[in-house]
């Protein structure tokens, strides 16, 4: 049976961040030859929380990350509805920014934006941001190596302009960007 507990604190570079509803992970795992890309804390120390390994052509990620077991569900007396609210939507940043690199694929795009908000790749065509916050965020996309070409809003097919590599926009709240090559 895996061994599941909730942190309340994650490491962003040297530093500590406290997660205010907690992260929950699956187990506490012992990643021999992959390369641990964010960690949270335990009272036992650090716990690897997106492990990444190349295998042969691909590469293997284990997000190490629990959400609710049926006890969790009959306590509230909920069959479909998330029986309480989980600290993965309130993790720092830089561990969203982390997470879309590694589950996008990687690539030369380099994404900044809070969490709760997506960044979909559509291939050489562009990407598709959706911002399921209250409030605004800002979106960047770009990067020193990254070559954003001519852009578009896919919606409205007016021109956004990149300065330099980099493309910036504020999105209103629970609002989407298609950006368009």
């Amino acid at each position: 049976e895996a061994r599941h507990q909730r942190l309340n604190t994650v490491w962003v570079g040297e530093e500590q961040v406290a997660v205010p509803r907690g992260l929950d992970v699956a187990c506490v795992p012992a990643p021999d030859a992959a390369e641990v890309l964010l960690r949270a804390e335990s009272d036992d120390g650090a716990v690897p929380f997106l492990t990444t390994h190349r295998v042969g052509k691909g590469t293997l990620l284990v997000l190490n990350v629990h959400t609710f077991l049926q006890a969790d569900f009959d306590a509230v007396g909920e069959v479909l509805l998330s029986p309480r609210n989980l600290g993965l939507l309130d993790i720092p940043q830089a561990w969203a920014n982390t997470l879309r690199s590694a589950m996008g694929g990687g690539g030369e795009l380099l994404a900044d934006a809070p969490t709760r908000v997506t960044i979909q790749p559509l291939g050489k065509t562009g990407w598709f941001i959706q911002n399921y916050n209250k409030t605004p965020a800002l979106i960047t996309l770009g990067g020193a190596d990254t070559r954003l070409g001519k852009l578009r809003d896919g919606f409205t097919g007016e021109p956004l302009i990149a300065k330099g590599n980099v493309l910036q926009s504020m999105l209103p709240p629970r609002s989407r960007q298609w950006v368009a090559r």
